[in-house]
């Protein structure tokens, strides 16, 4: 039997892709927790989590504009990001709900943050979900 989950620690990579002439936006999350004891000790508890969001923005090729590749303009990234994210919070939530791992929330996090890459370009990163 797994050991009791004090606190887990967090990391996830994030995606997105864009398909103008669909007018749709996608943003994948992959998230992981690793179980910690008391002592901050992993103690085999694992969970992941791979989930996809598919926005339709009506006038994806307006914002856009000319722009090749196509970027997606900061705000509407941002926006589209904490949407899923917050999302995904309560989908984990409810997930995990009668586990070992009940309890344990994404954590609170700003957006912007969220979506900077890591200093060597990666965009994995590590967080506390507190319990």
């Amino acid at each position: 039997m797994a050991e009791e989950v004090h606190d887990c620690d967090f990391s996830y990579e994030l995606g997105h892709v864009l398909v103008p002439e669909k007018q749709m936006v996608g943003i994948e999350l992959r998230l992981s927790f690793e179980g910690v004891d008391e002592n901050r000790e992993l103690n085999g508890v694992r969970g992941h989590f791979w989930l996809r969001f598919s926005f339709e923005v009506l006038n994806l090729t307006e914002l856009l504009g000319d722009a090749e590749p196509p970027v997606l303009p900061p705000a509407l990234g941002l926006t589209l990001l904490g949407i899923a994210y917050s999302t995904a919070r309560g989908l984990v939530m409810a997930k995990i709900a009668a586990t070992v791992l009940q309890g344990v929330t994404l954590p609170i996090v700003d957006v912007r943050e969220l979506a900077q890459p890591t200093p060597d370009g990666a965009e994995a990163r590590e967080g506390n979900s507190a319990k």
